[in-house]
């Protein structure tokens, strides 16, 4: 069974269904809480005002936009996404043992900086945008797309 709830959802979000159980999700320029309980996967693009996303299960891709996005991932393998225009992401639960990715856009490689406080880490972008990744004591392998 496949259950999700949103508040202060605007025309501007869009959410479907594949037939394999698959949520896809597209968030617009209102404050979005959405949470997916349930799924089999979820595809969520973050758009350009604040949100907060989670998921309960399946395996799981994220990709950040322009505004801030807090997400948690869930239990399944799951993929972060954060492309040159993206602005602000912060993944609660990323894990490199259960088979979370990161993976950054390569033109943002030369101008990162790492800086960690021995509970979280947060990357720094040239571009201005951060993410930051709770409770993971040194930067991940970066996978540079």
């Amino acid at each position: 069974m496949l259950r999700w709830t949103a508040r202060a959802r605007s025309a501007t979000d869009t959410f479907s269904l594949t037939s394999a159980g698959v949520t896809n999700a597209a968030l617009g320029a209102t404050p979005t809480f959405v949470q997916f309980l349930g799924a089999a996967g979820v595809n969520v693009t973050g758009g350009s005002a604040p949100s907060i996303v989670s998921a309960s299960d399946g395996t799981n891709s994220f990709t950040a936009g322009a505004g801030y996005m807090d997400v948690t991932g869930g239990a399944g393998a799951d993929g972060y996404d954060f492309t040159a225009s993206s602005g602000f992401l912060s993944v609660e639960d990323f894990s490199a043992a259960k088979g979370d990715t990161l993976n950054v856009a390569s033109s943002l490689q030369a101008g990162m900086q790492t800086l960690t406080d021995g509970n979280n880490t947060l990357l720094m972008f040239s571009n201005g945008g951060l993410i930051d990744l709770h409770g993971v004591t040194a930067a991940p392998t970066i996978h540079w797309t």
